[in-house]
């Protein structure tokens, strides 16, 4: 905690942030905004108060067009249908990867994969120290491992609970192992209930789950019982969240396990009799069931007469993969699938519902990406998070549709297991699948299925990615950009 010590009385103190010291000390110490290039406006005690609750919730390898909103015929969706209609639906808006754990980062983050310390699900390197120890041309083992958020980076949790929110995470984490400094607690969450590695949400029957510090278990699922389905454990939990923090300003975060695989699930549900393979059967009930628990957060939060002043996202971690897209075309009329640069890979839907700021029944085709949201948030909130993140904040957008920056780049790096780039500009998409390989470029304007490179007839556009790309990577001791660099570490 030591690189998190810089005085937060410095931005609240005047404000009255807390009548406690105790309390007022432990946030400073937890709290180093001025140490991330962070500069807010003076922060008074009816700011503190006005803003909205928030409830973020993220879905687990859904695809675009997973749901009617989007275009699916045959699972039902009706209650984020119904959200779409009550907020702002949006057909361009794009995930931070192609995968969860980097996803995941740059919501939390505001940063591209380019600089955020986790780019892909594994790492091929253990630490630095592993690094160093190649260096010194010692003998050592290629392995994988998972790296995790710091002490150091600054995130979206810590930002609202430094604003006076209490802020909670159920589902599935993915930023911090046992024993390391990402985890949920150590990042700003106040409580959180889920999974910290995202290989065991796999099992949606799991045997233990995550209790804030406190690992639990599962009574009903040992000795391969499948009694106690965990994504109904996370609606219960949530509900739970929205009761007791009625009378606070609160931020829920919400990354729930479905759809991704295992595809189990207790009840099929209307689809039990449909001519499908079992897998699409419960595939389609595992959506639905999402849909559903959707439904049951949106009751509740009107029952309690908090829905007009709470904002309510929804989205997905990156598209979908391929088994889903066969039968449901889950990832509309795009080309590719999760793991992919393509459409199909990194377009997913999203919808934002705020009565108080947001008209409804609005469907945007503003390009904004998961980056962007810490920003916005911020904005909201009243406060400048300078050169902390890349991401721009689309609070514009969203209350007076005025378009944030037509001509920015969005940006994406991943390896499979080289660095791979990706980028878009206005309606110029640009990929490269390794750094030998030439940049593949498309007209998204006129070909958004992404068949037809015309690399060759826009030379100028492609050199523009180019320098792009190399100028928005910065250097990682987990990631090395290429294979020369990823040779000399494990070779020797």
């Amino acid at each position: 905690m030591q690189i998190k010590c810089l005085i937060l009385s410095f931005i609240f103190g005047a404000c009255g942030a807390s009548s406690n010291e105790e309390e007022r000390s432990q946030s400073a110490l937890k709290y180093p905004l001025l140490s991330h290039n962070i500069k807010y406006d003076s922060i008074s005690s009816n700011q503190r108060n006005s803003g909205p609750n928030i409830v973020f919730i993220m879905a687990d390898d859904l695809g675009y067009g997973d749901l009617a909103c989007y275009g699916q015929e045959y699972i039902k969706t009706p209650n984020i249908d119904r959200l779409a209609e009550q907020g702002m639906k949006f057909t361009n808006f794009y995930a931070g990867s192609m995968t969860c754990a980097p996803s995941r980062c740059t919501l939390m983050t505001g940063q591209h994969t380019g600089r955020t310390i986790v780019r892909s699900n594994l790492t091929e390197l253990k630490t630095m120290d592993i690094i160093l120890t190649r260096l010194r041309l010692k003998k050592s083992k290629k392995s994988k491992r998972r790296v995790g958020l710091r002490d150091e980076d600054f995130i979206l949790p810590e930002l609202l609970k430094a604003a006076g929110y209490v802020t909670g995470m159920i589902g599935k984490w993915g930023l911090g192992e046992e024993g390391t400094s990402g985890k949920p607690n150590e990042q700003g969450f106040d409580e959180w209930f889920g999974y910290l590695n995202q290989d065991k949400a796999h099992d949606h029957f799991a045997e233990k789950l995550w209790k804030n510090d406190t690992e639990i278990v599962i009574k009903e699922n040992l000795d391969d019982k499948k009694e106690k389905y965990s994504h109904n454990l996370f609606e219960e939990e949530a509900l739970d969240f929205i009761r007791r923090y009625l009378d606070r300003k609160f931020f829920l975060y919400l990354p729930f396990t479905l759809p991704h695989n295992n595809y189990e699930i207790p009840d099929q549900g209307i689809y039990k009799d449909y001519n499908w393979t079992e897998e699409e059967k419960n595939y389609a009930a595992m959506v639905s069931l999402l849909d559903s628990s959707v439904g049951k957060i949106m009751k509740l939060l009107g029952e309690l007469g908090l829905d007009r002043n709470t904002m309510v996202f929804f989205c997905s971690d990156n598209g979908a993969p391929e088994f889903p897209i066969s039968r449901f075309k889950s990832n509309g009329r795009f080309k590719g699938s999760k793991h992919q640069f393509y459409e199909g890979g990194l377009r997913v839907p999203m919808i934002v519902k705020y009565p108080e700021r947001i008209a409804a029944g609005v469907t945007s085709d503003e390009v904004w990406y998961l980056p962007d949201v810490m920003p916005t948030i911020a904005d909201l909130l009243g406060i400048d998070l300078s050169t902390n993140v890349d991401g721009i904040s689309v609070w514009p957008l969203l209350t007076e549709n005025i378009p944030s920056m037509p001509s920015r780049i969005l940006y994406w790096e991943g390896y499979q297991p080289e660095l791979m780039w990706a980028a878009r500009w206005n309606n110029w998409k640009a990929i490269q699948l390794a750094p030998e390989k030439p940049i593949q470029l498309y007209d998204l304007y006129l070909d958004h299925s992404e068949q037809s490179d015309v690399s060759h007839l826009h030379t100028e556009i492609v050199a523009k990615f180019e320098s792009f790309f190399l100028e928005s990577h910065t250097f990682s001791p987990f990631w090395p950009k290429n294979s020369t660099i990823e040779t000399t570490l494990t070779d020797n």
